[in-house]
């Protein structure tokens, strides 16, 4: 049987308390539809962006090799002890690891341009927005990110206040951080539900696996609780969102600026002055290190 669908008599029966909650969520969205302007873009074409990617140097490498030798316990000068390298690091010799080094940094930026690649679509496509998001929904967004900040926090036993203590982070620049996040998604968010009506896209309730992650097995309970506490709409949108935005992406006109070897070794000087240098990839060969410097 598909997903969302069901046989007749056996939909499951809402309480009443569930259809009054339908009921009043129906009647928000309308009150907010009322409110929020029918939002249109400068242009439908396909979104154009560069991207940047940056180069790996031989100074890169060997600060990374230097903090995988400080992790195993030893400094820099034991990487030419060629019986060390292969104990600590499976590597038969240090040329070896230092390619496998490099290969996962080039592979590790690589992921981080096609990262990159996927906001900038977005921004370019939020520029084209001719209408203003009220400040209503923005504040709703902040509202949600706090919330999902607060969440995180507390599964790490931490509260806000004590995540600013510990990070040296002001509280006002995280207020200000999670404003500034919040009018750059609801702007977005915009511009995709314009795109979204433009080209006539939608978002079947059977795609929804892959567009929210929601495991194939749980969708029709997923779906059932949704209508019952007035979110599916919520989540009709935020899959009608992501789909429009895997659609921009996509058909983007997209070229790739890679940065020079000069260009990446004074970027690396400029972290090292400013204190943000340190390299830490994984094991030789494994993909989820965080080994690449940031994009500028």
């Amino acid at each position: 049987m598909a997903a969302g669908k069901h046989f007749a008599g056996s939909r499951p029966t809402l309480s009443d308390e569930e259809v009054d909650a339908v009921v009043r969520s129906a009647m928000e969205r309308a009150r907010r539809a009322a409110e929020e302007p029918l939002y249109t873009l400068s242009s439908y074409d396909p979104v154009k962006v560069s991207v940047p990617v940056p180069c790996v140097t031989d100074a890169q490498v060997d600060l990374a090799l230097s903090s995988m030798a400080q992790q195993a316990g030893a400094d820099e000068s034991r990487l030419s002890d060629a019986d060390w390298v292969r104990q600590a690091f499976g590597a038969r010799s240090l040329d070896e690891l230092r390619a496998g080094v490099r290969n996962d940094l080039l592979a590790s930026n690589m992921h981080d341009a096609d990262r990159r690649k996927g906001a900038l679509c977005l921004a370019e496509l939020a520029s084209r927005l001719q209408e203003e998001v009220p400040e209503r929904v923005v504040d709703e967004m902040r509202q949600g990110m706090r919330a999902g900040l607060e969440q995180d926090l507390a599964q790490s036993g931490l509260t806000v206040k004590e995540f600013c203590e510990q990070t040296g982070t002001p509280r006002e620049d995280l207020e200000q951080s999670l404003a500034s996040q919040a009018r750059e998604a609801a702007t977005q968010g915009a511009a995709l539900d314009a795109y979204a009506r433009e080209r006539g896209l939608s978002a079947s309730e059977g795609e929804w696996p892959r567009l929210l992650g929601i495991p194939p097995v749980q969708l029709a309970e997923v779906a059932r609780q949704a209508r019952a506490n007035g979110n599916y709409e919520a989540l009709a949108r935020t899959a009608l969102r992501n789909k429009t935005a895997d659609i921009v992406v996509t058909e983007c006109d997209c070229t790739y600026s890679y940065e020079t070897p000069q260009e990446a070794e004074d970027r690396l000087q400029k972290m090292l002055r400013d204190g943000n240098g340190t390299v830490t990839p994984g094991p030789m060969g494994t993909s989820g290190l965080d080994a690449s410097l940031p994009l500028v």
